[in-house]
């Protein structure tokens, strides 16, 4: 029971999933106003905004509030955040750009059923990033300051 009580008090990981939720939704929604409606939109990764910046800029802005933003808490989860959308932006966007282009080489395959394509949205552009770091900032902030009263 103590350890499920725990996890209940925790705002860096309630900010973390928060931040996720609210970015996947926008996702969603989003690609709903855009491209039509599909339930798919919000579960995966790539898009509009960074679901990835958005949790880990969460959980780093939690971490600052519970612990101070001079702390080794906090340092970690920033250099967490900052590997995390560097990953994002750098091998996973080319590893997308790279299934595109597989993709088109096996298109006659993919057509005929023989093959399924692979995952092309996969990393993000840095407009989708910067969307997600500011989600994760301000949800990390809401869930922590007001919710569970951190102020850094």
């Amino acid at each position: 029971m103590g350890i499920a009580l725990d996890l209940l008090k925790n705002a860096a990981l309630w900010s973390a999933f928060a931040s996720w939720g609210a970015a996947q939704l926008l996702k969603g929604v989003l690609h709903g106003f855009l491209h039509g409606f599909s339930s798919k939109a919000f579960f995966t990764s790539g898009g509009m905004p960074s679901g990835h910046a958005a949790t880990f800029t969460g959980l780093a802005m939690a971490v600052g509030l519970m612990n101070g933003f001079g702390s080794a808490s906090f340092a970690l989860a920033l250099f967490l955040d900052i590997v995390v959308i560097y990953d994002a932006s750098g091998v996973r966007y080319v590893t997308g750009l790279q299934s595109a282009a597989l993709n088109r080489l096996r298109s006659r395959e993919i057509a005929e059923g023989k093959e399924k394509p692979l995952p092309e949205k996969m990393g993000h552009t840095p407009k989708e990033l910067v969307a997600g770091i500011f989600v994760g900032g301000v949800i990390g902030f809401l869930i922590s300051h007001f919710i569970f009263g951190y102020s850094g």
